[in-house]
C-alpha cells in the first residue's frame, strides 16, 4: 500500500483540496484502504484504494468499480468525484454517505428500494456483468449460516456479542414480502455488475 503522505498527495491533487481530518469508516469487508476524508472547505468524500497482491486482485476488481460507476446512472449510485490510477494502486472517491443508514435492519422501505434500483439497472448495458444466476451461491450463503449458526459462531467473527443472536433471527413476513416483490423482476434481465458486493450481517 501507499505510504500516507503518498495518499495524502494524490487524494489532495484529485480533489483539489488541503484535507483537513481523516478517518476509517465503520463496517465493511474489503482489505482495501478505505477512508472518510473532511477537506478544509469542510466537504467530504469516501476514498478506496489498493494494489493487486496475492490472493486479492484489489486493483483490478477498484478499475472494475471505476467502470461501473462510469457506465451505470440511477439515484441508488454514490456519485462519482475523481479517480486515480497510477499503473499500480488505483484510488476511487466517491461520494460521502457515511451518515446514510445501511441496513441491516431491513425494513419493508428498504426492499422497496432495492427492488427500484434493480429496475434502473436491468436495462443498463454493462460488459462486466453476469447474469443474476451466478451470483445465487452469493445471494443464499447468508441463508445457510441461519439455518446453522453453530460453526459460523465457534469462528468468533462477530464483533459485538449481541449480534451472535440478533443477526440470525428472521423476520419470516419480511422475508415473504421481498419473495413475492423479487418475482415481479424477471432473473433473466437482472445482471449484476461485478464491483457491487452481496450485503451480510452487521457486525460480522
Amino acid at each position: 500500500m501507499s505510504t500516507t503522505d503518498d495518499l495524502t498527495k494524490r487524494v489532495e491533487r484529485m480533489a483539489g483540496k488541503r484535507i483537513a481530518q481523516r478517518r476509517k469508516p465503520s463496517g465493511g469487508y474489503s482489505i482495501a484502504t478505505r477512508e472518510i476524508i473532511t477537506f478544509d472547505d469542510g466537504s467530504s468524500a469516501f476514498i478506496k484504494a489498493g494494489r493487486n497482491i496475492p490472493n486479492s486482485a484489489l486493483a483490478t476488481w477498484i478499475r472494475r468499480e471505476h467502470r461501473v460507476y462510469q457506465t451505470l446512472t440511477g439515484d441508488f449510485l454514490a456519485r462519482l468525484l475523481a479517480f486515480d490510477d497510477d499503473g499500480v494502486e488505483p484510488i476511487l472517491m466517491l461520494e460521502d454517505l457515511s451518515h446514510a443508514h445501511w441496513p441491516p435492519p431491513w425494513q419493508t422501505p428498504h426492499i422497496d428500494a432495492v427492488l427500484a434500483a434493480l429496475k434502473q439497472v436491468a436495462p443498463q448495458a454493462f460488459n462486466d456483468a453476469r447474469p443474476l444466476r451466478y451470483a445465487t451461491q452469493l445471494i443464499h450463503s447468508w441463508q445457510v449460516v441461519a439455518d446453522d449458526p453453530g460453526p459460523f459462531l465457534s469462528l468468533a467473527a462477530c464483533r459485538r456479542k449481541e449480534h451472535r443472536t440478533r443477526i440470525f433471527r428472521i423476520n419470516a413476513d419480511l422475508k415473504q414480502t421481498f419473495i413475492k416483490k423479487s418475482a415481479k423482476i424477471s432473473a433473466q434481465s437482472v445482471r449484476v455488475p461485478f464491483g457491487f458486493s452481496v450485503a451480510s450481517p452487521t457486525g460480522c
